[in-house]
């Protein structure tokens, strides 16, 4: 396995590894990347559901998504995305092709976040279907200390109100 760091205070990338045959010290080695790195890209996988989903439960727990209609419906720990699904008249279903479209953190807004995010991308557009990562540590590391005295003793809360209505369990 090598693990490389394209940036020093942000990513990591392995490659020469199968996530389904990781011996300890090689897990040890990818899950201390992905805490030195915050991002980690693991390439060359070809992961069954099953095998994904075992890949990821190393990770920790895995919390369903709160929106029901793009759950995989056999694994509702996934949510579907991407141009990869269409509905049964062949026709790409936008409510999943759209998902995650617009800037987001996942589950920023339970009273315990998610830890992470795992992907696995199985199509890839010709075009877009980027996905950015951003490290919030190093934004505030980079604000001036005059902003960040601003800041001292402020809260912000990440409501889903706005998604999930004025009845939203953590708002």
């Amino acid at each position: 396995m090598k693990i490389e760091r394209p940036h020093p205070r942000i990513g990591a990338i392995a490659t020469d590894v199968d996530v389904r045959a990781l011996s300890e010290s090689d897990w040890n080695a990818l899950y201390q990347a992905w805490l030195d790195g915050v991002v980690l890209v693991v390439r060359g996988q070809t992961l069954g559901i099953e095998e994904f989903l075992a890949h990821s439960r190393r990770f920790g727990r895995l919390k369903p998504h709160r929106v029901k209609r793009t759950r995989h419906a056999d694994f509702p720990e996934l949510t579907v995305m991407g141009i990869g699904t269409r509905k049964p008249d062949g026709q790409i279903d936008k409510t999943i092709y759209d998902r995650g479209g617009g800037w987001h953190t996942d589950h920023s807004y339970d009273q315990v976040p998610a830890l992470g995010s795992v992907l696995l991308a199985r199509e890839v557009p010709p075009r877009g279907g980027d996905t950015m990562f951003a490290s919030m540590a190093l934004a505030y590391e980079a604000l001036s200390d005059g902003l960040k005295r601003t800041l001292e003793g402020m809260r912000a809360v990440h409501s889903s109100r706005h998604v999930f209505g004025a009845g939203a369990q953590y708002a």
